[in-house]
């Protein structure tokens, strides 16, 4: 998903509200100030003023293939498409405390590390069908939930949750501007 907190808010008018792009364009999510992280940063070769995007990705379990590659060439591939946006960036990795010894490595990549644990119960979930298959859903079930850490980034004008087999081929200035 692609959460993005309305630039009105930045430039200090209207609320503080993000949209999640593109599956439902027109949805209004209120975020709530979970933990302030800091100021927002830009690294890499980005010295201007530029609004700074957080990128985050979430590590939920390390595997048997090392997740260091693939977060080394998202970072380069965001640090290539930044160079040509109107848009800085910031790199975050929201891991899982059973994911620490794989997450680790990517603070030599410039990512800021982030530990979460399952933000939600699952014997919490009021739905049924969720409650009874979410512990066995995809690879990994209820630590997936963890992705919703990233409206915890509320610093931040604009955050994209990746995962870490994608690249960023282009800059993406005409989807932060909407």
């Amino acid at each position: 998903f692609l959460a993005i907190k309305t630039l009105s808010s930045l430039l200090g008018g209207g609320s503080t509200t993000s949209k999640l792009l593109p599956l439902s364009p027109t949805t209004q999510y209120s975020t709530g100030v979970v933990g302030h992280i800091g100021p927002p940063q830009v690294i890499g070769n980005n010295d201007d003023d530029r609004i700074v995007v957080a990128y985050a990705v979430s590590v939920t379990g390390c595997g048997t293939d090392p997740i260091t590659e693939g977060g080394a060439v998202l970072q380069h591939s965001i640090h290539r498409a930044s160079r040509r946006q109107r848009y800085g960036y910031k790199l975050f990795a929201i891991y899982h405390p059973d994911a620490e010894s794989c997450a680790l490595p990517l603070a030599e990549l410039g990512y800021t590390l982030l530990k979460r644990t399952t933000p939600v119960a699952v014997n919490e979930i009021q739905g049924d069908f969720l409650r009874s298959k979410i512990e066995e859903n995809g690879c990994c079930g209820e630590k997936e939930l963890i992705k919703l850490e990233a409206y915890t980034l509320t610093d931040y004008p604009i955050v994209v949750h990746l995962d870490l087999d994608v690249l960023v081929l282009k800059p993406m200035d005409a989807v932060f501007d909407l």
